[in-house]
């Protein structure tokens, strides 16, 4: 989908995690335009936000009603082959999670070079579950976009083969997501 400016790419009506998820992996594919704005949110969706902004690459993880509500993770404005910002790269990015360690691994690929390690970070843990929406109509998930039309950041750019996984995924079976997305194949890990 390309977001052309405003609204989001989608809206989501059914959760992509129903339950808590104890861990998770996210996979997809993005390519941002010259023009960008400040902030960009990918995706705000299963407790887990995916943000671009000045100093690249941010992930949220909704875990609690109570402050700190929120867990944040960023690898940094520079991944193995390209900055997270990168406009005009097809940059293919892998996040994974696990509550009982409270770490965060990325990875990072692109369409010509194999998905490499970014970093691991971790904060203390073990910490609760991410939180599932509860009232999607009040507060559904998104891709593209935040789902506030005050606070809009539009993802400027394209977003292509999101995959939400409820388990770490290794970075062997990451790879092998990459090489079929890019063979236009159907995968099943």
């Amino acid at each position: 989908p390309v977001n052309t400016r405003g609204g989001p790419v989608a809206i989501c009506h059914r959760p992509l995690f129903p339950h808590a998820a104890e861990a998770f992996t996210f996979t997809f594919w993005y390519r941002l335009e010259l023009d960008q704005p400040e902030l960009m949110v990918a995706f705000n969706a299963a407790s887990v936000q995916l943000l671009l902004n000045e100093r690249g690459l941010e992930v949220r993880v909704e875990n609690s009603l109570e402050a700190p509500r929120l867990i944040q993770f960023q690898p940094g404005a520079q991944g193995p082959y390209s900055a997270w910002r990168a406009p005009g790269v097809w940059i293919f990015c892998a996040v994974s999670w696990d509550r009982h360690t409270n770490t965060a691994t990325f990875h990072q690929g692109t369409d010509r070079h194999t998905t490499q390690y970014v970093r691991a970070i971790s904060r203390p843990g073990p910490v609760p579950p991410s939180l599932p929406r509860v009232d999607l109509s009040r507060q559904p998930e998104v891709i593209g976009n935040n789902h506030v039309s005050p606070a809009e950041r539009p993802l400027a750019g394209r977003l292509d083969n999101l995959r939400f996984f409820t388990a770490v995924l290794d970075a062997e079976t990451i790879e092998t997501i990459r090489r079929a997305d890019l063979a236009h194949s159907a995968l099943l890990p």
